[in-house]
């Protein structure tokens, strides 16, 4: 489904003259617009977003619970909560705490919704496997 969603900017990237001899993440960038590599990553981070600011319907004390000590990073880091079973193991609140925790400071502590979002496209690379988990086991 990912790869059928991601062709529809990879075709229409290709219609604009100027892109042609750059390949898609070139002539992405050159347009301002961001790898749909992951449809649910944005969401996931802007729900949390939305949760931990209070902006949400939804209590974030019965969803998350707040790293007590912080040496690194962002202000708004959350704790992980052990499962032994699969289906909470891979529930929302437990798949996107080290997705935030992995977050850079300027992203996490934005002052707006939308100040999230433009942070968060600009810096969609921090939420790569690799930078994901050393991030993650730093703190």
């Amino acid at each position: 489904m990912r790869h059928k969603i991601e062709k529809v900017p990879r075709f229409a990237t290709r219609l604009v003259p100027d892109l042609r001899g750059l390949n898609y993440e070139e002539r992405l960038k050159k347009l301002d617009l961001t790898i749909l590599k992951d449809p649910r990553n944005r969401g996931d981070m802007t729900t949390t977003y939305k949760i931990l600011r209070g902006i949400g319907k939804v209590d974030n004390d019965s969803l998350f619970q707040m790293r007590a000590s912080r040496t690194r990073g962002h202000k708004w880091k959350l704790e992980r909560q052990m499962s032994r079973r699969n289906v909470r193991k891979y529930s929302y609140p437990l798949r996107v705490v080290n997705k935030w925790n992995a977050l850079r400071k300027e992203v996490a502590e934005a002052t707006s919704i939308h100040n999230f979002k433009g942070s968060f496209d600009k810096n969609n690379d921090c939420l790569n496997s690799e930078a994901l988990t050393q991030r993650a086991q730093h703190g």
